[in-house]
């Protein structure tokens, strides 16, 4: 997705789908593509999309920025994406890469470009996975990898020369990031607002096929890992998950007081704190 498929995909739709649009563009858009895309429209007689778009609140935000983050983004499949810095004098090697698990609706539960704004683009690089299923990626990524092994496999061949390899996942993607985490013994693993699969209620609701291996369970040995659970300290559901999770893997709890919602990463960005939590737990 890029400025040219968005303006494809507005000449073909009607300005009640503007909603869905934007919504598709937030998921890939880095900061420069999505500030630069309400022009790009105006210039193809779209004003009336280029317009909404500058009345958004990422738009806005971006806009304020004293400079945007410089990403490149790469795409590996149609929903594997990697984003590089486009000026950097750092090696791999001295580089951190942070595999980020989406949630159900393809995002870390906000706009990309707001996480990416968040992010040292000199030192970091951010591999997005997206799972179409929504099967808590048990079926891989389409297009890439049929099922979670799999997947996990490809991407140690993608970070295998990164100095530092961290997974972060959120909601249906904060398990996998754990999952790969224990497979791949990253330096630090995040789960924010994540939930537990449950194969058994998967199994009698869909025809989705379910792997049998699942690596957190309790055969699990006692280890002092490097695994974060964050959730809303107003969210009842996603503490007793989170709590649940460590008790099987190790690790520590991360309430968050300012957030009310499933949604953490998003409620931090409208709040002006995204940055802050950011360093503190990824050391940013």
């Amino acid at each position: 997705m890029n400025n040219l498929d968005f303006f494809n995909a507005a000449k073909n739709s009607s300005e009640k789908q503007f909603p869905q649009l934007e919504r598709l563009f937030e998921c890939w858009a880095t900061p420069s593509d999505y500030v630069s895309l309400p022009k790009f429209l105006a210039e193809r007689h779209l004003e009336y999309f280029g317009n909404r778009l500058e009345e958004s609140t990422l738009f806005k935000y971006l806009i304020d920025q004293p400079a945007l983050r410089h990403f490149e983004r790469k795409d590996i499949s149609p929903h594997v994406t990697l984003y590089t810095s486009r000026d950097t004098h750092k090696t791999i090697s001295q580089r951190t890469i942070l595999v980020c698990f989406a949630a159900s609706g393809g995002r870390l539960t906000l706009p990309i470009a707001a996480f990416l704004q968040s992010i040292p683009d000199r030192s970091w690089d951010i591999l997005l996975l997206r799972d179409q299923s929504q099967n808590h990626y048990r079926q891989g990524c389409l297009g890439l990898a049929p099922n979670f092994l799999t997947l996990c496999h490809l991407i140690s061949d993608i970070s295998r020369d990164y100095g530092r390899v961290i997974s972060l996942g959120t909601s249906m993607g904060g398990a996998p990031a754990i999952r790969f985490g224990l497979i791949h013994n990253t330096a630090l693993s995040v789960s924010i607002g994540g939930r537990r699969w449950n194969d058994i209620s998967r199994i009698a609701e869909t025809n989705l096929e379910t792997p049998p291996f699942d690596n957190i369970c309790a055969c699990l040995f006692p280890a002092d890992r490097s695994m974060i659970y964050v959730y809303s300290a107003s969210h009842q559901k996603d503490k007793d998950e989170a709590h649940a999770m460590v008790a099987l893997t190790g690790g520590v709890t991360m309430p968050i007081s300012s957030a009310t919602t499933h949604h953490v990463l998003g409620e931090l960005w409208i709040n002006n704190k995204l940055p802050m939590f950011l360093n503190a737990v990824l050391d940013v």
